[in-house]
């Protein structure tokens, strides 16, 4: 009989993971309640405020430079990573909170799809297991939703799939920009940087 033992940084990353799942539900919740007088768009702006002023703070106090070499990348990331979170927000606005966390959850079938197309595409090996399970995953968030949508509820519905699709985009941008050596705390500086000049721009 076989005994599994967890190390211990094994055991925290599983709690942190449960811990950021959770808050996630909490986001949803408050998004919920504060749609109706912020709008999605005043929700998506404030949600990384803090963010700005903590990292921004942080990289003047340690002397970092915002300047790049990647700026592109970055605005691709920054138009998919914009879009995605307005989508997701507006689902979570008009459906009920478990079924907007569902369609956010699709997020990494759409990565492991992506991955296999991106294999097929350049006629490298790919692992049909990954396929299969991403076809599973999807039926089996279908199985959970048992979706039976108004004609408002559809619309908030597919909006949450695309923004689902293009989280999963953002994912493998993030990704490209790892290999380009940028670092984290720039790549998430400059997304929120974006994020709200396009705020304050839509409002003058």
């Amino acid at each position: 009989m076989s005994i599994l033992f967890y190390s211990p940084f094994a055991m925290m990353s599983s709690l942190w993971m449960l811990l950021s799942a959770f808050l996630f539900a909490v986001l949803g919740a408050f998004v919920q309640l504060g749609t109706p007088d912020m709008g999605t768009m005043g929700i998506v702006c404030y949600r990384g405020l803090f963010a700005v002023i903590l990292i921004a703070v942080w990289a003047k106090a340690t002397h970092r430079t915002l300047k790049t070499r990647h700026l592109r990348q970055h605005l691709i990331r920054s138009f998919l990573g914009v879009a995605a979170m307005a989508l997701w927000l507006y689902s979570l606005s008009a459906l009920p909170l478990g079924t907007g966390m569902t369609l956010h959850y699709t997020t990494p079938l759409f990565m492991a799809l992506g991955a296999l197309i991106g294999s097929v595409i350049r006629r490298q090996p790919w692992e049909w297991k990954l396929g299969l399970a991403s076809l599973i995953g999807f039926g089996g968030v279908s199985l959970v939703m048992q979706p039976e949508f108004s004609s408002e509820q559809i619309l908030a519905a597919i909006a949450g799939l695309t923004g689902a699709l293009l989280a999963a985009m953002v994912g493998f941008q993030i990704r490209k920009l790892a290999e380009l050596q940028e670092p984290s705390w720039r790549v998430v500086l400059l997304f929120f940087g974006d994020l709200h000049s396009r705020r304050l721009l839509s409002v003058t």
